[in-house]
């Protein structure tokens, strides 16, 4: 008999089981609690001093070659067990749960004629209470489980796609270089999808896998449609499925039938056989970082996938992430550039001067918009925030609606007169009436306004937000729209400043471009830059001349002076190094979470004494940006640190369960 440490499904520590010999890596059921669960084996152990419970039996799923990468998931983020849930979804596998009898002398043994697997339904037609035979001891209940059924098909690549000069260079290189890690630093259209998708066709043609990763489901989405020209049958794997659809797709990849991924951040897990290629397309996108439990980031996890699979990852971005383009200077990673468009120019950023006005569109930016659409061409509009007001706020005694469970205002929606909380599922109907007796108005500003405001115009006109596309389907039908002219002008948030690629869009606009540079943030002005040209990046994708205008308040901060990359990012790295900022440092959050204020701030006083006396350079404990989330009070200690190790934050970890280390940390409020 041997051995086996196995994460059961739930349990946040690996159990050990005994069987005659099974493979690491195998899918199981295994007993737990008196119940069977589904598990993953793995590793083997030596024998254990208890007794240990037998494997029940193997599941008909293709074992997973992912232990390695879960188990260096948990050593360098400090997780539990638990990160091997991320290995095989819910809805891969069917549970069904049955009443076992055990007390055949009982009377509902003679009821049933002696069938030892009863079903609940089959209990409650009788009348049978089946709390009280489970009380008695007379039952016991069980899940058996089933792999689903899914139907079997075979990826086929079609006509091949003709590369300019340029692109073809570049698949050249990546195809012939040694190097494991590749950034392509590309303008805006100037056609990375091309060279992407003769990557895949390169892998296909030595029938071996790629997985290519995408920042937003709406990305993943169009990117899938307009790769399905050229290739048949590639799996899409993201939160947007149902757990039926990401099951089946995920054991059509399991068992090679599907052998192309396209997903977001999820989808790095999929259980790709053979892998050639991993590709992350806009690589600077902070929703690649997990900031939920299991906290992890894609990108790093693809780059260890890159190197213990012997297989290539490639990096791509308009505006690389600041930390990834010094390790590409410092050819820690291969860097490769176009900095020409497939067709037309990438357009001159245009800034409106926004001070001394009190307008939410400046009357040059609304002009311009009234002569974009006379013309038939299209606008997209972007704001940062949905909604229609960041609150809401009484005119006499200034009172603003707050989160009951959180310390934020309310965001007011129009659209059905409620307040609702950006970071807890709080919300209410919005009372124009305040406790004074005078009365609330809305103040700020959101997508819903801006959508108001551009109707004016007599244009057609759709918003596309986070609210809008909660809704399943709708970004994929809002964007067809769009793209078949069915609008004229599309308001939205930065979900619109991704990748996507319309041909009649000749003027965009970016009405609150200072919001990002207002957060303390030492990256704020990266992801301010990074906005603003990844939007101007959606113009002038034709042979038509466009126009990019920026509304500002800071005309004279470098975010807005410079137009090239490379401009800003020497600006910006110089900054991080005198500061000692990422790049040049490991930035680790420690959060501290308690329902109680003080204790709270009792626990972030001993994580920092802690930190003093082995010598790490921290900061004092401060409250968050946001320092209460659902009736949580929360305190934060940022450690610019590169020496910290492992042990140092586990002992950290160990002064209470409500600490949380995010590594490599991107999110400060």
């Amino acid at each position: 008999m041997k051995y086996y440490d196995c994460y059961v499904d739930g349990v946040n520590k690996l159990l050990t089981y005994s069987c005659k010999e099974i493979e690491v890596g195998s899918w199981v059921e295994v007993p737990f609690r008196g119940r069977r669960k589904v598990a993953l084996v793995v590793e083997e152990v030596a024998k254990p001093s208890f007794t240990a419970l037998e494997i029940s039996s193997k599941l008909d799923i293709p074992k997973s070659d992912l232990i390695e990468i879960v188990k260096w998931m948990i050593d360098y983020y400090l997780l539990d067990s638990k990160a091997f849930s991320l290995l095989l979804p819910k809805g891969t596998v069917n549970e069904k749960k049955y009443y076992r009898i055990v007390d055949k002398s009982d009377d509902v043994s003679k009821i049933f004629k002696n069938r030892e697997r009863l079903t609940k339904s089959t209990l409650e037609k009788k009348n049978v209470d089946i709390k009280d035979l489970m009380r008695r001891g007379v039952v016991v209940e069980e899940s058996s489980f089933t792999v689903r059924d899914y139907l079997k098909e075979c990826v086929s690549s079609k006509e091949k796609l003709t590369l300019t000069e340029c692109q073809q260079s570049l698949f050249d290189e990546i195809e012939s270089n040694k190097s494991n890690y590749f950034l392509i630093k590309a303008v805006t259209g100037s056609g990375k999808t091309a060279i992407y998708s003769e990557l895949i066709r390169s892998a296909l043609n030595e029938d071996r896998g790629v997985i290519l990763l995408l920042p937003e489901i709406a990305l993943a989405s169009q990117i899938a449609s307009r790769l399905s020209v050229n290739f048949d049958n590639i799996a899409l794997i993201h939160s947007g499925l149902s757990q039926k659809q990401i099951g089946e797709e995920w054991l059509k990849v399991a068992t090679g039938e599907k052998k192309v991924v396209i997903g977001a951040r999820s989808a790095i897990f999929a259980p790709v056989k053979d892998l050639k290629y991993i590709v992350v397309d806009e690589e600077h996108e902070d929703v690649y970082k997990q900031e939920t439990y299991p906290m992890y980031d894609a990108r790093a996890v693809a780059m260890v996938r890159a190197k213990k699979h012997n297989c290539k990852l490639v990096l791509g971005s308009a505006t690389p992430s600041v930390e990834r383009y010094y390790h590409a200077k410092m050819k820690r990673i291969t860097l490769l550039e176009m900095n020409k468009r497939y067709r037309g120019e990438v357009p001159k950023v245009e800034l409106i001067d926004m001070r001394g006005t009190r307008e939410l569109i400046h009357p040059e930016v609304r002009q311009a918009i009234e002569e974009n659409v006379n013309r038939g061409e299209q606008t997209l509009v972007i704001i940062n925030r949905k909604g229609y007001g960041n609150a809401v706020q009484c005119g006499s005694c200034g009172e603003v609606d707050k989160c009951d469970n959180c310390s934020v205002a309310l965001t007011y929606f129009k659209v059905d007169n409620s307040l609702r909380c950006s970071y807890c599922d709080y919300e209410r109907k919005f009372k124009i009436m305040c406790s004074c007796g005078s009365t609330k108005a809305p103040i700020g500003r959101g997508s819903e306004l801006i959508e108001e405001k551009i109707k004016e115009l007599n244009a057609r006109v759709v918003r596309f937000d986070g609210d809008v596309n909660r809704k399943k389907g709708a970004s994929e039908k809002i964007f067809k729209d769009f793209a078949d002219g069915k609008y004229d002008i599309m308001v939205g948030t930065k979900l619109i400043a991704k990748g996507l690629d319309f041909s009649n869009v000749t003027l965009v606009v970016v009405i609150d471009s200072d919001s990002i540079l207002n957060i303390p943030d030492f990256r704020a002005s990266e992801r301010s830059f990074q906005l603003i040209t990844q939007a101007s990046g959606r113009a002038g994708r034709n042979e038509k001349p466009s126009r990019v205008m920026v509304q500002t308040h800071i005309p004279d901060h470098y975010v807005m002076k410079y137009s090239g990359y490379d401009d800003f990012y020497e600006e910006e790295i110089r900054f991080r190094e005198e500061l000692s900022y990422p790049p040049f440092s490991r930035a680790t959050n420690i959060i501290v979470k308690d329902k109680s204020e003080k204790r709270a701030m009792e626990i972030s006083e001993k994580v920092y004494d802690m930190l003093n006396k082995l010598g790490v350079e921290s900061y004092r404990p401060a409250k968050c940006l946001i320092y209460k989330i659902n009736k949580l009070y929360r305190y934060h200690i940022f450690v610019n640190d590169s020496k910290i190790n492992k042990k140092e934050l586990s002992a950290i970890k160990k002064i209470s369960k409500n600490i949380s280390i995010d590594i490599d940390a991107l999110n400060f409020i």
